[in-house]
Formats: structure tokens, sequence, C-alpha cells
């Protein structure tokens, strides 16, 4: 039986969204009702609502890729993943198939879980899953665009998965500054003429900037490598400086370079999943920390399009 329930709506792409009242199905066997808790504004999530994104094809939209709430069966408290359910968590309730709904460790903050897991994902799943690192050796990591949510995040992913030495870059001076308290130990302030030599011996880059400052980053640090045998595993995870990158071909010659990329499809969803378990314990573990706003979902029409300094939780 259908079930009404108050949601936020994109009627038209790009539009944000309406707090309305809709119906939501019932759960098939397959899935479960959850009373949503906390749900967050990532860059995806913005993304899909524009209608430009491969996941979002469908008017009426109900906007969300993740977030936390309470089965209504049992009363547990979960972290979910809604990318591929039929409604999104903006909303009162969501039905999330059981495969996708994962047990929230004990002490956690709903708003914080849902406003950290999804930056979370992008550098775990790249160390996890796409580069080759064994935790019996010291190794290093550089993020190029150490100062977004998911650059922040991605410097104490690094360092709870055993980074011995991080190295962090970006244009916001306060956030590096932030950075730096969350654990790297090593910054570079990026400017027109930057010195990427702090990170020229680095073992892996998260790269969520690509573009023409990856380029040169790329070039740069090779040329000041000291043994140019030893691989560079560069993961390309986002592309706020530009979608393409020009690179002279000497550079995959003259150096180990491996390029890689982080996303779904370069992982599996089943790879995904088997990691949700660990990631959470980690992110309640290791105490990693992000500025959170909470908001009441029915003034999603106004707080939609505020700046991203921090990350906006709707709460139903």
């Amino acid at each position: 039986m259908a079930t009404p329930m108050q949601a936020a709506v994109v009627s038209i792409w790009g539009e944000p969204p309406t707090y309305k009242s809709i119906t939501l199905d019932a759960p098939t066997p397959t899935q479960l009702r959850i009373k949503v808790l906390a749900a967050a504004i990532h860059q995806v999530v913005r993304s899909r609502a524009t209608g430009k994104h491969y996941s979002a094809s469908a008017l009426p939209h109900i906007p969300g890729v993740d977030g936390v709430g309470t089965v209504t069966t049992t009363g547990e408290t979960v972290y979910f993943i809604a990318l591929y359910a039929p409604t999104g968590p903006f909303a009162q309730y969501i039905n999330v198939e059981k495969d996708d709904v994962f047990t929230l460790p004990e002490g956690a903050d709903p708003a914080l879980v849902a406003a950290l897991m999804n930056p979370a994902m992008s550098s775990w799943m790249a160390l996890r899953c796409r580069v080759t690192i064994s935790t019996a050796v010291p190794f290093s990591v550089f993020v190029l665009g150490a100062t977004g949510v998911s650059g922040l995040t991605a410097v104490q992913v690094a360092k709870s998965l055993g980074a011995e030495t991080v190295v962090g870059a970006g244009r916001n001076t306060a956030a590096l500054e932030s950075a730096e308290i969350l654990g790297l130990d090593t910054a570079i302030s990026l400017g027109d003429e930057t010195s990427f030599a702090a990170a020229a011996e680095v073992d892996i880059v998260l790269d969520y900037l690509w573009g023409s400052v990856a380029s040169q980053a790329m070039v740069s640090m090779l040329k000041a490598r000291c043994n140019r045998n030893k691989a560079l595993q560069w993961v390309e995870i986002g592309s706020a400086a530009g979608q393409d990158l020009s690179l002279p071909s000497a550079a995959l010659r003259s150096a180990n370079l491996h390029l890689l990329g982080c996303g779904p499809g370069a992982w599996s969803m089943d790879e995904l999943r088997k990691e949700m378990p660990e990631l959470l314990s980690a992110l309640v573990k290791s105490g990693m920390k992000q500025s959170v706003r909470v908001e009441k979902l029915e003034n999603v029409e106004t707080v939609w399009n505020s700046p991203a300094s921090e990350r906006i939780v709707f709460e139903p």
C-alpha cells in the first residue's frame, strides 16, 4: 500500500526542489522501508538534480544518494546507499534494497555520517580497490585538491589506512591550515608557478582536480623524482580543474607512471558494499571530522543554493 509522506521534489531540471506531499510505494520483498534521519547535499546530488548526471533520467526527481535512518520494522539505525533506489532520501521515508543497508556503528553521529560517507568513499575506494599498497610497507599519498570536502576527507582516510606521509595541495590557505590539523604533513599552495617538489617522492596521488593543474603537477613531479622506476600510482577521482588533460608522451615512457580512475565502473557495487562496514567503522573510530550544517528538509528550497563551504545535511 502506498504511504503518504513529505519530500523534496525536483519538477524541473536545474530548479531547486520544492517541499511537497507525495506517496511512496510499499517496499518490495527485497527492500527495507527506512525512516530517514539525515541526508546530505553532496556534489553528485546537485549534479543529478540538474538532469545532466547519467544516473538521473526521470522527473519528478527526489534528490539524494545516501543517508542515515531507522528500519521501520526493527528500529535499527543504519546507513544506506540510494544511488539506484526508485526515490531519493530527501524525504521522510525511502525504500532501499537490503544489500545497500549497513548497520551504523555504536556512537556514530547520524548527521556526520550522512555528511562524510559519500566524500570518504572516493578516497577509501581508491586506496582499497584501485591501487596496490601493502600496509606492511610505509607508503605516502599526495592529495591534489585537498581543500574541498572530499579532499579534506581524503587526508583523514589516507591516515586512517596507514599512510606514513600525506601531502596536500589547494588554493584555499585557510582550508590547507584545517587540513594540517586533520593530519596533513606537508601543504602545497597552488598558484601560477607552483613547485610540486614536496610531492615528488610519493607513492600514490589522489587527484580531485585533473585538467591543467594535474598536467603541471604530473610533469613537475616526474622530473623531480629521484627514482623514476619507482611506481607512481595516479588516481583520477574528480575534475574540478578541467575534464581534459594534456600530457607529453615522454612522461609515460620515462617513468613508472600508472594512470587509474576511481568511480562506479572502475570498481563494482559488490566491491563497494564489501567495503562499507569497515569504512563506517573507520569513520567513527578515527574520529573523522567535517563542518556540518543541519537544516530541516522543509527549508530545502531556500537552502539548496547555499555556498558549499560546509556540508548541508537535511533532517526530515
